[in-house]
């Protein structure tokens, strides 16, 4: 679905006035919380390096009046006012205690139950991303753990993929039966944290919440209750906030000196575990070995580990998240359960009657190229997703919309090329309804 590329003209932005004074000077002090932001966690990251305790550098960071303001900004999103940014700074304080009540809703998992995720309010949610920063300058990740800043999925899908292409062909996936949910809140405090902040921001047992529950097909929460559900209770949220910018940062590093079994490779991506070995002894007693250290010694437990999912030679390709690993394959595939969400949701664009042309279009590029930057580490992804553009282009034919039709030839096409330029420009801040981008594929939780 490339078709052929011309090189981009100077495509000049239609101005549309000036940007005020008031604005730039706005935007030039958000670049100087972040560069002040980021020279505090290199100096933390360099302590960290040094091998000088991280204890007093971390609890400078949590201080420091640049890193409370650039979380308030994340915890915003977007490009906040002056006005609002500032007023969430003054609120952020990651000793503050008496936060208001977390809303929670369910989430159904498609192994049956549920997920509680929470929306946490804006201010605890700014103490979080600070919390988020002052870890991940702190953290050394060892060799086993994924799902972090620097080492994330698509790190571990290529070295899986290595792994396989070594002769480490005898594979296995579990994952972490509840994982967050089942985390010890006691093993939080073994954070280089101050304690007073874990137990004010992190215990979920010092914590209140409200059950909500998402109207559908709206944007907005359906109180259910007005009377709030106390942390311990076995349906509400326990352990790691699901939801919290800091909890896989935090799952990681509980997870970062569990003792790996020799003559493998473990792989740990937040809550998905990979086993390769060179042949089925070996792995199944690595997995034994999993399975015996998480239920009775991980100190952030006791964790079950789900039952194991084995591929090797003569077996079909191993799906890991969301990934397709072939033996007779050099690259990496996208699994066939990723490509059969994302053929729903270009299904349901095409069944919505209210899209105009133009929206249809723009949904429609903005899911494919969305997939398509979810498997980086997959080989030719174009290619494996050229069906699909090809069915959403049939669908886009039918609107006799010549113009749209001829740009979504050049769908995957990078800016450098007129047609991609164009398609860039029009998408740039288009965003899909709110609804629509919750259900759109997202490569993280489509490893679940």
């Amino acid at each position: 679905m490339t078709g052929t590329t011309r090189p981009a003209q100077n495509l000049r932005p239609v101005q549309r006035g000036a940007k005020s004074a008031a604005a730039k000077q706005w935007a030039r002090e958000v670049g100087i919380a972040h560069a002040a932001r980021t020279k505090l966690a290199n100096r933390l990251r360099e302590k960290q390096v040094s091998g000088k305790r991280v204890q007093p550098y971390i609890r400078q960071y949590l201080s420091a009046a640049a890193a409370r303001f650039c979380g308030a900004l994340a915890a915003l999103r977007g490009e906040p006012d002056r006005q609002t940014a500032e007023a969430l700074a003054a609120a952020v304080n990651p000793w503050r205690a008496g936060y208001r009540p977390i809303r929670w809703h369910k989430h159904a998992k498609k192994s049956g139950g549920y997920r509680p995720i929470c929306a946490l309010p804006p201010d605890l949610k700014a103490v979080h991303y600070v919390i988020a920063g002052a870890l991940k300058a702190a953290f050394v990740p060892k060799d086993h753990i994924y799902g972090v800043t620097g080492r994330g999925r698509d790190e571990a899908a290529r070295r899986l993929k290595e792994a396989q292409n070594a002769g480490l062909s005898y594979l296995a996936k579990l994952d972490i039966v509840d994982c967050f949910q089942s985390i010890n809140p006691d093993s939080l405090y073994q954070l280089p944290l101050p304690k007073e902040v874990i137990r004010r921001a992190l215990d979920t047992r010092n914590m209140t919440f409200e059950e909500w529950e998402p109207q559908k097909g709206k944007t907005t929460n359906q109180r259910l209750s007005g009377i709030p559900v106390q942390s311990h209770s076995e349906s509400g949220p326990r352990g790691l906030l699901q939801g919290s910018p800091a909890s896989n940062l935090i799952l990681a590093w509980l997870l970062n000196d569990a003792p790996m079994p020799e003559g493998v490779m473990v792989l740990i991506c937040t809550d998905n575990i990979a086993v390769a070995a060179a042949d089925h002894t070996t792995r199944q007693a690595a997995i034994e070995s999993l399975v015996a250290y998480f239920q009775r010694d991980c100190p952030a437990g006791p964790l079950n580990l789900c039952p194991a999912v084995y591929a090797g030679p003569g077996t079909e390709p191993f799906d890991f998240l969301s990934y397709e690993f072939d033996p007779d394959q050099a690259g990496i595939g996208i699994a066939a359960s990723a490509l059969s969400k994302l053929e729903g949701r270009l299904a349901d664009l095409e069944d919505d009657d209210t899209l105009d042309d133009l929206t249809f279009a723009l949904a429609t590029w903005q899911t494919l190229r969305s997939f398509r930057s979810g498997f980086s580490a997959a080989a030719d992804a174009e290619a494996q997703l050229d069906h699909y553009a090809r069915l959403a282009g049939f669908w886009l034919d039918g609107r006799q919309n010549a113009f749209l039709s001829d740009l979504h030839a050049h769908v995957f096409d990078p800016p450098t090329t007129t047609e991609g330029a164009v398609i860039a420009r029009l998408l740039q801040g288009y965003r899909l309804p709110k609804h629509r981008n919750n259900n759109c594929v997202n490569a993280t939780k489509a490893a679940e």
